[in-house]
């Protein structure tokens, strides 16, 4: 959902809150690829739901690279960086480089995220998957998404359906949206002392969610 109001010009956090009107308790399957949102979501906690989690240390670097180079101008399809809403943060984050940038940006916020990720998680109508858990078998993903909603599809439907997804880049590709996919990229990208930082930060939400601290 969070796509649609991009492609007509309006970034995710200026999502109006009367946005929460058009979501619907029955008919749609919605999704919103961030958390928290700037609207109130109000089928949340009564339609079944699914919750994906990553690593805060993946996160950090795919935030980093997202604005500094991969999101594409509000209102249009393609990958267009001339944006004037993004083009300051652009040059800020390519100023600061990506150690300064996690570490003035990322941890506080993604302590923020995971915190209502835990929340979110203890409602009995969310199914909760972890990035890494799926990124490499998305069958068996596509499988318990349906059977949590109780879906009948066809071998062949889930095949094709997956198919669409699966998609590993031969080498990293830093102004696309999928840039390199594999878990654990923070390790080639991010000084310990930033990895430390945001295990520090987010330790009590990295552990509920049973991500492991590489500074013990």
């Amino acid at each position: 959902m969070i796509g649609e109001l991009y492609q007509v010009g309006i970034l995710p956090d200026e999502a109006p809150a009367s946005t929460s009107q058009v979501i619907l308790p029955k008919g749609y399957c919605y999704g919103f690829p961030g958390w928290p949102t700037t609207f109130e979501i109000p089928i949340l906690g009564k339609a079944k739901s699914i919750l994906l989690v990553r690593d805060p240390r993946d996160m950090a670097v795919s935030m980093y690279f997202s604005t500094l180079l991969s999101h594409p101008k509000p209102g249009a399809s393609g990958g267009n960086n001339d944006n004037k809403a993004l083009m300051p943060r652009r040059a800020e984050a390519g100023e600061m480089g990506i150690d300064k940038f996690v570490l003035t940006y990322c941890g506080g916020f993604y302590q923020e995220v995971l915190q209502s990720y835990r929340e979110l998680a203890l409602s009995p109508s969310m199914k909760v998957f972890r990035y890494e858990d799926i990124v490499y078998t998305k069958k068996t993903w596509a499988e318990d998404i349906c059977s949590h909603y109780g879906w009948k599809v066809t071998n062949e439907q889930l095949e094709a359906a997956v198919a669409k997804v699966d998609v590993f880049p031969d080498d990293e590709r830093p102004d696309q949206h999928v840039r390199q996919v594999h878990p654990g990229n923070y390790k080639q990208k991010l000084r310990p002392e930033t990895i430390r930082y945001i295990e520090e930060t987010c330790a009590a939400e990295m552990g509920f969610f049973g991500y492991v601290p590489e500074n013990l």
